[in-house]
């Protein structure tokens, strides 16, 4: 589990150096002091003399447990003398992992000032229970949360559900790094003023359909994650104008089929697109750095037109230092004179990694005879 893991890389941690004249100051983590251990079960506090605190909780509970009076109690134990937690850990436990009657407020989450936040194990069911996050939750906290990573488990639901409060997300200044889970973004979008400080944004078996004018800016974010379902089938431009110098666009293993025309415009920080493992038969890649990375694997492109191609095959063969590639291995491309662009004019079949034609032949193996013995 999530704080076993965790407690376990603190238990062990230490510094080695190569050199055997030189060693580092072994760094063991303690028991907290405040509040009382046998106080907080089933949570555990451990500090290091890097002045560095950490506290795993682990609940287990039956359906008809009253969980908000048993995590109320035990987070009284915290005040302004012992509240910072510079990573806390919440792990739901139980045959139920139901907590349709417990709610992040100000008398759990409000007592402490949170550096990261990792809640995992816990499941609403539809229709039960309040808000799972309140808007006071990170009422001590809001200066301070730097991750927050919320990732229920259901064991016989899909899709996962659960809540946050209006406001729950919002004046968040020092946040970097963002990951929900089966978060329901079109029932409840992200404050309107986004992001300023979030670097990495990951939002895992989530989004169904996305509109650009519910993007609110991130002008900082560098790496974005999702996990589209299978019925989100159309990518549209405009996606990416909130955030202008993002890096990283994940979006594996889905049902897209389609990718607008111009929806890389403006990525010209681009290292890494990965789309591989979708239904992918149409994507213009103008407008990519020649540094990227492109993972199209397993996808249905059938044709490399010279219109979505070109422009960032052209900027990799022509950039001295250029990186890029395109990564198109399980794609049942059609190789015709409509590949003279690429094999004949440019000869830079090689840009596509694992590329096959539908004959087996490997599109780098073609010549420009090949090609031009096929056109007219």
């Amino acid at each position: 589990m999530l704080y076993l893991l965790s407690l376990g890389l603190l238990l062990g941690l230490c510094h080695a150096y190569p050199s055997s004249n030189m060693t580092a100051p072994k760094v063991y983590p303690m028991v907290c002091e405040s509040p009382a251990p046998e106080a907080i079960a089933p949570c555990t506090c451990l500090d290091t003399d890097e002045d560095w605190r950490y506290v795993a909780c682990a609940f287990e509970f039956e359906q008809g447990d009253d969980v908000t009076a048993m995590v109320e109690a035990l987070f009284a134990n915290f005040d302004d003398t012992n509240n910072k937690i510079d990573e806390l850990d919440i792990v739901f436990d139980g045959d139920a992992q139901a907590v349709a009657n417990f709610a992040m407020n100000e008398n759990t989450l409000g007592r402490l000032e949170i550096g990261d936040l990792w809640v995992s194990g816990f499941c609403v069911q539809p229709g039960q229970g309040p808000q799972l996050f309140t808007d006071t939750a990170f009422m001590k906290s809001h200066d301070s949360l730097e991750i927050i990573l919320v990732s229920p488990h259901c064991k016989y639901q899909y899709p996962q559900t659960y809540s946050f409060a209006p406001n729950f997300l919002a004046n968040l200044p020092a946040l970097t790094s963002l990951k929900l889970d089966y978060y329901n973004y079109l029932a409840q979008p992200f404050p309107a003023e986004g992001f300023a400080s979030l670097e990495t944004l990951e939002l895992d078996y989530t989004l169904s359909d996305l509109n650009p004018a519910d993007i609110p800016p991130m002008p900082n974010l560098k790496k974005l994650l999702v996990s589209p379902l299978k019925t989100m089938s159309y990518i549209p431009a405009g996606l990416l104008t909130a955030f202008p110098v993002l890096e990283e666009l994940h979006a594996c293993c889905g049902g897209i089929e389609i990718v607008d025309t111009g929806f890389f415009k403006g990525m010209s920080n681009s290292r890494v697109v990965g789309m591989a493992f979708n239904k992918i038969n149409s994507i213009d890649l103008t407008g990519l750095s020649p540094y990227t990375q492109v993972q199209l694997q397993q996808n249905a492109i059938t044709q490399l037109t010279e219109a979505n191609f070109r422009p960032f095959v052209e900027g990799v063969i022509n950039t001295a230092d250029a990186t890029g590639f395109i990564g198109l291995d399980g794609n049942p491309l059609e190789c015709s004179c409509d590949l003279k662009w690429l094999v004949s004019d440019l000869q830079a079949a090689h840009v596509f990694q694992g590329a096959m034609c539908a004959d087996g032949t490997a599109l780098a193996d073609l010549t420009p005879e090949d090609i031009n013995a096929q056109c007219p």
